[in-house]
């Protein structure tokens, strides 16, 4: 109560539920008074009073107003203490206020004697569908209303901005004096925006920012949300002006923006806090950002020529290009001697390189990060093994030694080193259609180029440096 305030002190009332009184002890020199807690529920209200306004079309529907507690102190409509516990129901059944079921037609309406919308509950229907309120703390007018439903419209700037309407439901179907919330969620930033409210024909309800805790009654007709989001500067820092060929000087936030840029450069997009990501064209000279709410500074950092080393074993050789760009994709070769398979590692492993096919690879150039390619040949032997459909009649030759054994009811020849020419015989001469048929598969499932002799009797092929399956098709 604050301790000076004894007229408030004075003016508090505890009444039991049946009507009882109940004494009040104040503390003169403290700010609160106390009493004993008696044996049925309490009701606790200052000695303040307003009017609850009651017109004909309330009447009209049999409808009445009580204190949910039937107390002694009651003194009707006219003096209704503040935050007194009221209930309204219906003395009987009234076809006249029908509803149904899937939308209240009609409504019982709470509002200030200025006009202003308190609060609206959807018309009872029967003796036991009761409606409880707390008296406000001025006076009200209480009536019974149709219930009118409007439409709720968004332009494209609402959804770009990512505003959601609450309640979620039916934008088409909104009942007048429904209370409306909007928030933002323009990846947590949209504080800044302002939403305005306008009629079909263009005239202006309200605007206020999207973080302001505003609540806003559906009025009795359509209505139109627009955000319009804050407007920031763009300017490139003194370093790069010449590098940004363009670029906007100002931009809404949360609308995309396109920048064009030369020379030999990384763009840099840059706000007080943080460094932004931006996608770029295909042509590598245009950019797109997603404007913050913030300022931006278009900087740059200087792309300087990568160098590329090579570091190779005995055993073969790598052909390769010596410098490049950041975002260059790079392609070489490494071609083992006969007999020699290789291993390829790019800077230890922190750039991915990728086979093209089998003496071709290829990796991305990384920005600020010098290339070294490391191969490493050594001798390889693998096997050769042919299916059922061909291992009786085809004969295997080759440039070295090798051995045959049986695995798996196939002929297998091992220790053939990578890069030997692995000839097949047995086709006769004019069997061009069986020359054609055969398969020669790696181990991984890698189609090998099959080289056939239209005058002999022969195919043969380069031994890859890994196990080879041999098919008819």
């Amino acid at each position: 109560f604050g301790s000076a305030d004894a007229e408030s002190k004075k003016s508090l009332k505890v009444n039991t539920q049946s009507g009882r009184s109940i004494q009040v002890n104040i503390c003169d020199s403290c700010d609160s008074v106390w009493f004993y807690m008696p044996v049925e529920p309490v009701y606790i209200s200052m000695e303040e009073y307003h009017s609850i306004i009651v017109d004909s079309t309330f009447y009209k529907c049999n409808f009445r107003i009580e204190p949910y507690w039937n107390v002694s102190y009651w003194k009707g409509l006219d003096s209704v203490g503040i935050g007194t516990k009221m209930c309204i129901l219906p003395n009987y059944y009234s076809s006249n206020c029908d509803r149904p079921s899937s939308y209240p037609q009609r409504r019982i309406l709470f509002k200030s004697l200025e006009g202003e919308m308190i609060e609206w509950y959807p018309l009872p229907v029967c003796s036991y569908d009761t409606i409880f309120f707390y008296m406000s703390d001025r006076d009200v007018k209480v009536s019974v209303e149709e219930i009118n439903y409007h439409s709720i419209i968004m332009d494209s700037s609402f959804a770009r901005c990512n505003v959601v309407v609450n309640p979620n439901r039916d934008l088409d179907s909104i009942a007048d004096g429904l209370l409306l919330n909007f928030m933002s969620i323009f990846n947590g930033l949209g504080n800044e925006s302002k939403l305005t409210i306008q009629t079909k024909d263009g005239d202006t309800l309200k605007s206020f920012k999207i973080g302001d805790d505003v609540k806003y009654y559906m009025p009795n007709e359509d209505i139109v949300l627009s955000v319009s989001n804050p407007v920031y500067e763009i300017a490139a820092d003194s370093l790069h002006m010449e590098s940004y060929v363009y670029y906007p000087k100002f931009a809404e936030a949360g609308t995309s923006v396109e920048f064009v840029y030369k020379g030999n450069i990384i763009p840099k997009i840059l706000t007080k806090s943080n460094t932004l990501k931006y996608d770029v064209s295909q042509n590598d000279s245009t950019g797109i950002f997603v404007m913050p709410y913030d300022n931006v500074i278009l900087s740059a950092k200087q792309m300087k020529d990568l160098t590329i080393q090579v570091d190779a074993c005995s055993g073969g050789e790598i052909r390769c290009p010596q410098s490049a760009n950041a975002g260059d994709t790079i392609i070489f070769n490494v071609v083992p001697d006969i007999g020699y398979g290789n291993n390829v590692v790019i800077n230890n492993g922190q750039i991915k390189c990728h086979l093209y096919n089998d003496t071709t690879y290829w990796f991305v150039m990384e920005p600020d990060m010098d290339v070294r390619i490391n191969a490493c040949f050594y001798r390889a032997s693998e096997s050769v093994c042919l299916d059922p459909t061909c291992k009786n009649n085809l004969t295997i030759h080759n440039e070295s030694n090798f051995y045959i054994k049986d695995i798996d009811n196939l002929v297998c020849y091992d220790s053939i080193q990578s890069g030997t020419r692995v000839i097949l015989t047995g086709f006769g001469s004019a069997d061009a259609e069986s020359k054609k048929s055969l398969k020669v598969n790696t181990q991984s499932g890698r189609s090998i180029q099959v080289n056939i002799c239209d005058s002999c009797d022969s195919v043969w092929f380069y031994m890859p440096v890994e196990p080879v399956y041999i098919s008819m098709e």
